[in-house]
């Protein structure tokens, strides 16, 4: 029987899937599955770039996705009004790139345990 195209709710599912997953890797006390990461910071963020190697499309198992912010009208004059920046409305920010610049954000902000 020839493959199909998944339904979205099929599709949303193995998304799913695939982030339990990675919650089970990070949980794992395997050394060679986790690579040795053995505080909960390490393992969060092993776990934060798993999910963000699915989103940018490394992953075998899941294809890249956008990551598209929806700003209604409101929210931006809110966030105007306050003087605030806000995400740019209905284009992707993720620009296959999330997992190369986690951990130089993380540098960055000073929130990377090293």
């Amino acid at each position: 029987m020839p493959g199909r195209q998944l339904t979205r709710e099929e599709a949303r599912d193995e998304f799913l899937k695939y982030i339990w997953d990675r919650i089970e890797e990070c949980e794992s006390t395997d050394e060679q599955v986790l690579r040795q990461p053995k505080t909960i910071h390490e393992r969060l963020s092993l776990l934060a770039f798993g999910i963000l190697v699915m989103i940018d499309g490394e992953s075998i198992q899941i294809p890249g996705c956008d990551l598209v912010p929806h700003v209604p009208k409101e929210d931006q004059d809110y966030w105007k009004s306050q003087g605030k920046n806000w995400f740019p409305d209905g284009e992707d920010i993720s620009m296959g790139g999330l997992h190369d610049r986690l951990y130089d954000v993380g540098r960055e902000t000073g929130k990377l345990k090293e």
